[in-house]
């Protein structure tokens, strides 16, 4: 079966100047499907933001420095290989395939955030604030994908590459309904408050998001469960980074990546396959050592 890799990737930020009536072009929210297939290792599942989780050197692209601050969030799915059903039609030959329990994580990555050096030291809270709504956002998009009904589509039955073809289209035009969704309300967020200028509706959002969040439930409750159950290649990988790190002595690079995988493949995160990701390049740091 395909193995659906994309993500949303939504970039947005508070502009350093005030008194804009509109909200203009640049710093409107950016939001593209990306391939999810490449490991955003820096990313943070949902908490308060502080100033040095923005680590960017520069604003990422579409944005400049007449922004305070840029912050990258990227919503993922995780697919459940075992409760994915597929059924043959027998009266139109198509193949009903049903994703149930597909999970979504929102991550705000780190590298891509970027914080205008240039920002006043009086404006920080609020910058902060301003960008925690954003983050919340995704994260309650995430959190209401998760909740939602199993997805369905109906694709040919043919060979495999057929098959899957079929099912990334059909998966590509559901995340492309979703991107509008998150940036539609992202854009309204801005325009509501002229983008962070208007205090009041500012603390309205934010006492908006914060009922959200209150009342919904984390996807990581169930999909990490899951991961966490299911982490046997995670712990196979890092037992065997271990064993390579002891038979060489000292490595601290491959010891940090075993640190960071132990990290990843437990609550909160579970994150086996990030788990795995992180031990096997350990593994291949001692044996190039080795070299």
């Amino acid at each position: 079966m395909s193995q659906i890799t994309w993500g949303i990737l939504i970039v947005v930020g508070v502009l350093a100047i005030s008194g804009c009536s509109t909200l203009p072009k640049h710093a409107e929210p950016k939001v593209r499907i990306i391939d999810g297939g490449a490991e955003i290792s820096d990313g943070i599942s949902y908490r308060k933001l502080k100033r040095t989780d923005f680590k960017g050197k520069q604003p990422p692209q579409g944005f400049d420095k007449r922004m305070a601050a840029v912050t990258c969030v990227y919503t993922k799915p995780t697919i459940d290989k075992q409760a994915i059903e597929v059924q043959l039609d027998q009266t139109t030959q198509l193949l009903n395939v049903t994703f149930n329990n597909v999970q979504y994580r929102a991550l705000m990555s780190r590298n891509c955030s970027w914080w205008n050096p240039d920002t006043i030291d009086s404006m920080e809270d609020y910058v902060l604030e301003h960008e925690q709504i954003h983050f919340a956002l995704s994260e309650i998009a995430a959190r209401r994908w998760s909740k939602a009904h199993p997805i369905q589509f109906q694709v040919k039955a043919g060979s495999q590459e057929i098959i899957a073809q079929n099912l990334k289209k059909q998966f590509q035009r559901q995340f492309e309904e979703k991107m509008g969704e998150l940036q539609a309300r992202n854009l309204k967020f801005d325009e509501d408050t002229s983008h962070g200028n208007i205090p009041e509706r500012h603390e309205e959002w934010l006492s908006l998001v914060r009922s959200e969040l209150a009342t919904s439930v984390e996807p990581q409750s169930t999909a990490s469960k899951l991961e966490c159950e299911m982490s046997e290649s995670a712990h196979s990988s890092i037992i065997a980074a271990t064993r390579a790190l002891k038979s060489i002595g000292n490595h601290p690079e491959a010891f940090e990546l075993i640190q960071q995988a132990k990290k990843a493949a437990v609550a909160p995160e579970c994150d086996s396959v990030r788990a795995k990701i992180l031990a096997d390049k350990a593994v291949w740091l001692v044996e190039d050592n080795d070299d």
